[in-house]
């Protein structure tokens, strides 16, 4: 059974919720990584940053795929390598595996947001017109897995012990990618050029795209004004902390205090 209209919608705002637990994942457990590993500071700021930026390279040519491909095994392939990568995070044996794991999370689920945007548009578009309303409700029911995948990653990471809670988000994502199946997901109706446009024949008009994102002045301060502020609420943090204990001479704690407002900041704005 094919599932249509609201079940779409929450389909991909659970989509949503795995992508943001994935981004997350880490973020509770980082002492528990410093025991195992024996990670520095500034290696705890490389394995957030590896997912951002990996994720924000990556989105690119997700949404390109998006209107190249089928959507729907897109989404699929996305949350389950990106579940996958949890898993495998939980048992790699050196921190350098562990980075490569976020990688390729944060690779994967660089698909889910313009790839759902263009379904949502799709289903606004089915009713016969742009549908301003209903396209805002989906895009807010969407939205709400940024806020329970971030709750999803500090709740499982506060309550399970390192690292069954990774093994926990990575098995919840692979359901996920069980009802994404079965949704019954519109037809691209976008031009007949790129629904005729196959992968390989069309990788400069790919270039030729992000190179005219590029020359927008508006366009490309925004780009990167998104990809910082991502990353400050992560990586930037850690190497704040950094030199904060070693070269302003805080506790531990009195840094952590300081560094909290700003961390749930930067969470919720990424």
């Amino acid at each position: 059974m094919k599932l249509t209209g609201g079940w779409i919608v929450a389909g991909l705002a659970v989509a949503n919720l795995i992508s943001y637990a994935s981004r997350n994942a880490l973020a509770p457990v980082h002492d528990a990584l410093v025991e195992k590993y024996a990670l520095s500071n500034q290696f705890l700021g490389i394995l957030d940053a590896a997912f951002i930026f990996a994720h924000a390279l990556a989105t690119p040519v997700m949404g390109w795929l998006g209107d190249r491909v089928h959507r729907t095994r897109l989404l699929v392939w996305a949350v389950a390598l990106a579940s996958l990568a949890l898993a495998l995070g939980a048992i790699a044996p050196s921190p350098w595996l562990l980075l490569a794991t976020r990688v390729i999370g944060g690779m994967s689920t660089a698909a889910v947001v313009p790839v759902a945007n263009s379904i949502l548009g799709e289903l606004a578009m089915s009713r016969g017109a742009l549908d301003g309303r209903g396209k805002a409700r989906m895009l807010a029911t969407f939205s709400l897995g940024l806020l329970f995948g971030a709750v999803a990653a500090f709740g499982l990471g506060t309550t399970l012990p390192y690292p069954w809670h990774l093994v926990a988000i990575g098995g919840l994502g692979l359901v996920v990618t069980l009802l994404l199946t079965t949704l019954d997901v519109p037809a691209f109706r976008g031009d007949a050029q790129h629904a005729a446009t196959r992968v390989g024949s069309s990788l400069t008009q790919l270039i030729g795209a992000m190179a005219e994102v590029g020359r927008n002045g508006a366009l490309r301060r925004l780009v990167v004004s998104a990809t910082l502020m991502a990353f400050g609420a992560g990586a930037y943090n850690k190497w704040l902390l950094q030199y904060l204990l070693h070269e302003r001479g805080f506790s531990n704690d009195a840094a952590r205090n300081l560094l909290a407002p700003r961390s749930r900041s930067g969470w919720w704005a990424s």
